[in-house]
């Protein structure tokens, strides 16, 4: 298969995917934070955040394999596919240990103390971050089998997979909540998500890959050498870039109260629409990077860092627009308590965030690709920095929104000094060039969207869901046209003329 057709099917598949979930998780917050209440929300969050960081200790070894399978897959060697696959196996098992160890250790010395949690709710704390830490034992060694999926590009696989495991436990979820039972309940369902998932993906490994033969390898030797010296930095790297952007999770209920958790995750869950619609598309450029990098294609990592980030913004652009203007109304309306609305001011702030980590995405990928892991270390390293200085002067006197203004400046600032300039001259791309065709030009749309967004707020106030969505879809039409007149070359028209010429007479008579 051609990588242009591998391409188009991974993002088609992420796309559905992204949709699917966008979909489940819609109809199962209300009911989770009906059930739960504000602080219970909390709680959820908190467990979740705790879990999320508890996973970086698979050391990277995931994502290493990722690139790994990329390259040599490329190249049919098979016998060093399965042995990284082996010995990351192997790797992840003793992760996973480690990682329900650590669970252990957080419940009963961290959890108690750390944060303001209401005393009759510690102990469920408690239980709940040890079983969420023993859902890890199976979901370290299991992720091998994504990887290997990842790295072959078969999206439509992972997509399916994670499709049939997210509407499960949807199920289960809200089935467990009306039966009356609480976080513990949740958590088990996790359990058995991760239990279903890994059982789906093997099946389907055995039966679409049977060149790949999994099993567990000596942890030693040349294939950890080469997994380590790619996995140490990316590990690092993403405690940094993933881990920083998640950790105001966890300073919420230290500085301020596990109660805020709930407005400002549903504001960070609205705002997440953009990376909902963009990274079913990045996600799909690491391994073909790989790919590129692996025949040293410098001309199609420069063509793909151009063309990918202008797509990037131009899907990223008009929904950080609408939802700055409606995201707020989108919540009350959508939860139905006025009381989950979060402070003036803190929407904004996150959605300009979230965009500029949208600009810088594709880079970022293409960077982790060509293994300049300790690059991109360096730069999450600096953000963490900058961020760390900002909260700690604005938060006492703004609350969340001085959280939310100080990770907007330490993300803009890494951006635009260091990351933007470093990859263009990495790639041998003008950065003057790279910034007009890829964020200037984009922006431009953004002026007549924006005045209609006004004209719909002063003809139709209304702020139910239904006239929310459809003032949004109106807008984002606007840019969308616009896009097309202002932003695009005249070459890019041409093939955007040549591909809807071509998809037309495709298509079944």
């Amino acid at each position: 298969m051609s990588n242009l057709r591998a391409l188009t099917r991974n993002i088609s598949w992420n796309y559905v995917q992204a949709g699917l979930s966008v979909v489940v998780y819609f109809l199962v917050t209300p009911v989770v934070v009906g059930r739960l209440g504000e602080v219970g929300f909390g709680i959820w969050v908190l467990l979740r955040a705790i879990l999320f960081y508890l996973r970086f200790l698979d050391f990277g070894f995931h994502n290493a394999l990722v690139k790994y399978v990329a390259e040599y897959g490329e190249r049919r060697d098979w016998r060093a596919v399965n042995g990284l696959a082996a010995t990351t196996a192997s790797v992840l098992s003793i992760a996973g240990v480690a990682a329900f160890a650590a669970s252990a250790v957080l419940a009963w010395f961290v959890v108690p103390y750390a944060f303001h949690v209401p005393a009759s709710r510690v102990t469920e704390l408690q239980l709940a971050t040890v079983l969420l830490g023993a859902d890890l034992l199976l979901a370290f060694p299991a992720s091998v089998i994504g990887a290997v999926f990842e790295g072959r590009q078969r999206f439509d696989v992972l997509s399916g997979v994670t499709m049939a495991g997210s509407i499960a436990c949807a199920g289960a979820t809200v089935l467990m909540l009306e039966l009356g039972y609480g976080i513990l309940a949740l958590v088990a369902v996790e359990i058995g998500g991760t239990i279903l998932t890994a059982g789906l993906s093997l099946a389907l490994l055995r039966r679409l890959e049977p060149q790949i033969r999994l099993a567990f390898g000596p942890v030693g030797g040349p294939h950890l050498r080469r997994i380590r010296g790619y996995s140490t930095w990316t590990s690092l790297n993403e405690i940094l870039a993933e881990g920083g952007a998640e950790v105001e999770k966890l300073l919420i209920p230290v500085i301020l109260s596990v109660s805020l958790l709930t407005p400002y995750t549903l504001v960070c869950t609205v705002a997440a629409v953009i990376f909902l619609a963009i990274e079913p598309l990045t996600d799909a450029f690491f391994p073909l990077s790989s790919a590129y990098d692996a025949v040293g294609d410098q001309s199609r990592l420069k063509h793909l860092l151009m063309r990918g980030t202008k797509i990037v913004m131009a899907i990223s652009l008009p929904l950080a627009v609408a939802v700055a203007a409606y995201g707020a109304d989108f919540i009350v309306a959508w939860i139905g308590e006025p009381s989950v609305a979060a402070p003036a001011g803190v929407m904004p702030l996150i959605v300009a965030s979230f965009t500029v980590t949208a600009f810088v995405l594709t880079a970022s990928t293409i960077l982790l690709a060509l293994a300049r892991v300790k690059e991109v270390f360096f730069m999450g390293i600096a953000e963490l920095a900058l961020a760390v200085g900002f909260v700690l002067t604005a938060v006492p006197r703004l609350g969340l929104a001085g959280l939310a203004g100080s990770l907007l400046a330490a993300n803009a600032l890494v951006t635009f000094v260091w990351i933007v300039p470093y990859t263009c001259r990495l790639l041998g791309q003008s950065p003057m060039d790279f910034l007009s065709q890829a964020l200037i030009r984009p922006l431009l749309p953004v002026v007549p969207m924006a005045a209609v967004v006004l004209w719909l707020n002063v003809q139709a106030p209304a702020a139910s869901l239904p006239w929310l969505v459809f003032k949004s879809g109106v807008a984002g039409c606007v840019y969308l046209a616009a896009f097309y007149g202002l932003s695009l070359t005249a070459e890019e028209r041409r093939l955007c003329q040549t591909g809807i010429r071509t998809a037309m007479a495709r298509a079944p008579k």
